[in-house]
């Protein structure tokens, strides 16, 4: 197929739900929190092992964090590290398509 062939959709903002991954929200809940998790690492100038100090778990934790491995943390603990960065989470309740303008 042609690239003047393709037909290009605007996604919805979740990755996941565009390509119907089950549990979507709560997967793209869970990345959101793991880079503003990541970010607070990187940004605090702490190695590794002092950040695995300071929220109470083991190095290779972080390691398999920083790598990506988002699937191994529940957003509950994301949430709770990010506590510890001095950093809230705040939910925000946006209409989807689907039921924006409906009532």
């Amino acid at each position: 197929m042609a690239l003047k062939d393709r037909i290009i959709k605007r996604g919805s903002g979740n990755v996941f739900a565009d390509l119907g991954v089950a549990d979507a929200e709560q997967k793209h809940m869970r990345v959101r929190l793991a880079v503003a998790l990541q970010q607070a690492i990187a940004e605090s100038g702490l190695t590794q092992a002092e950040v695995a100090e300071k929220l109470g778990t083991k190095q290779p934790r972080i390691s398999r964090l920083m790598n990506g491995h988002v699937d191994e943390f529940n957003a509950e603990s994301l949430e709770r590290y990010l506590g510890l960065f001095d950093i809230s989470v705040e939910p925000q309740f946006v209409p989807t398509a689907r039921t924006a303008g409906s009532d």
